[in-house]
């Protein structure tokens, strides 16, 4: 039955945990729980006192200190690895983007040239060596590129943010928890 597998929902088990938990057969845990059997009396008092622990919260209430430290340096560590994953995409993207200031500045070079030598022969030779000399350069584009590196330095801040808020909510809970106390 959907109740009976709610409990093993909220247990956070298997069948095949809760048939060793209380010490019975996968198979009749099965069947508890399509509700063709009940459990034993012994395995019955062991999942009521369960389900009353931890409906009661008492392990997280004992736990909560170290658990909330032990989020906080993850998510520290998690904001620090962030940095400097916008560092060095930060580094590819002037990297990026100084090649294509260069391939701009080449494009315009050759422009120049075939303006200025377009009806002279000695020109015309000059001006084919350096455009073929230009061209495997001139070829790929890095806008895409830089478009590409705007959007995962964007996100990198955006989820820099929510790590902040989640230490921020974390670091309040346990401010709640010792004034409770």
């Amino acid at each position: 039955m959907k109740k009976e597998y709610a409990i093993r929902t909220l247990l956070g088990i298997t069948q095949e945990d809760a048939a060793l938990i209380f010490r019975i057969s996968r198979s009749q845990w099965s069947m508890f729980e399509s509700g063709k059997r009940d459990l034993p009396l012994a395995a019955q008092q062991l999942l009521a006192e369960m389900l009353t622990h931890v409906q009661s919260g008492q392990t997280a209430k004992t736990a909560a200190p170290e658990k909330v430290a032990a989020q906080q340096q993850h998510i520290e560590r998690l904001i620090r690895e962030n940095e400097y994953q916008q560092l060095h995409l930060a580094r590819k993207t002037a990297e990026v983007a100084k090649k294509q200031a260069a391939q701009q500045r080449l494009a315009q070079v050759v422009d120049f040239l075939q303006s200025r030598h377009s009806g002279t022969q000695k020109g015309a030779g000059v001006l084919q060596t350096i455009a073929s000399k230009a061209a495997p350069v001139l070829a790929p584009d890095h806008s895409a590129t830089l478009i590409e590196h705007e959007l995962k330095q964007e996100v990198l801040v955006l989820e820099k943010l929510l790590l902040e808020s989640k230490l921020r909510k974390i670091g309040a809970s346990l401010v709640n928890k010792e004034t409770d106390a």
